[in-house]
């Protein structure tokens, strides 16, 4: 079990994207991504050395855990995005069980709006 943040460890600042349907007016439905408000979150590196084939080589996928206060609802099928980029929802769970902090893992990319 990874150690709880301080409030002094939630420096950086996320934004978790739901995707929602609406009608577009031609009798059809139509995607996008709505980002919520900014939430303070400890975000930590994992996984480097996985690799993936990216332009004929192969090259490090990045993971991510983020840590937040315990409150919205995070789901595989909302997205991050910390720093201008957009990280795929792996999981999210409470580790401790005691309602404080919620761990979302993530990895880069696979996400398109």
């Amino acid at each position: 079990m990874a150690r709880q943040p301080g409030a002094g460890d939630l420096r950086e600042q996320i934004r978790i994207g739901r995707q929602v349907t609406a009608s577009d007016g031609a009798g059809g439905q139509a995607r996008s991504w709505v980002d919520g408000e900014p939430l303070r979150a400890q975000v930590l590196p994992f996984g480097a050395g996985d690799a993936e084939a990216v332009a004929d080589g192969l090259a490090g996928v990045q993971g991510y855990k983020i840590m937040i206060r315990f409150g919205p609802a995070v789901d595989i099928d909302d997205r991050i995005t910390w720093r201008g980029r957009v990280l795929t929802v792996l999981g999210a769970v409470d580790d401790t069980g005691r309602r404080r902090f919620l761990t979302i893992t993530t990895d880069r990319g696979g996400v398109t709006g």
